[in-house]
C-alpha cells in the first residue's frame, strides 16, 4: 500500500445495474421444452410455448418498470445536446451525410 496521496476524480454518475433475475433462465428453459416438443409432441411444444411467452412478458414488464423508476436525466439513453447538434446540422444541410443526398 502507498502512502502517497492518490489524485482520484470524484465519482460521476451512478451506474445503474439490474437486479438479478430468474426470467432469462425461464425464457431459455421454454425455449428449449418448445422446440424439443416440435419432435415429440405438440402438447409439449405448446407448454414450452406458453411458458416462453409468459417468461418473456414478465421481464419486459420489470424491464419497463426499471425504465420508468429511473431519473428523468436517464430517460433518454443519449445525450440530448449531441443529438439536437446532429439534427441542426442535418436540417441546414451541413451534417457529413447530408451531402451524400
Amino acid at each position: 500500500m502507498s502512502t502517497e496521496p492518490q489524485n482520484v476524480p470524484p465519482a460521476g454518475e451512478e451506474i445503474h445495474i439490474p437486479p438479478g433475475s430468474l426470467q432469462p433462465l425461464a425464457l431459455t428453459v421454454g425455449l428449449t421444452i418448445g422446440l424439443v416438443g416440435l419432435t415429440k409432441s405438440p402438447f409439449v411444444s405448446a407448454a414450452g410455448f406458453i411458458i416462453l411467452f409468459w417468461a418473456m412478458g414478465l421481464w419486459i414488464r420489470d424491464a419497463r418498470r426499471e425504465h420508468h423508476a429511473l431519473p428523468a436525466h436517464h430517460a433518454h439513453g443519449h445525450d440530448d445536446d449531441a443529438h439536437d447538434d446532429l439534427a441542426a446540422e442535418a436540417d441546414a444541410g451541413t451534417a457529413p451525410d447530408a451531402a451524400a443526398k
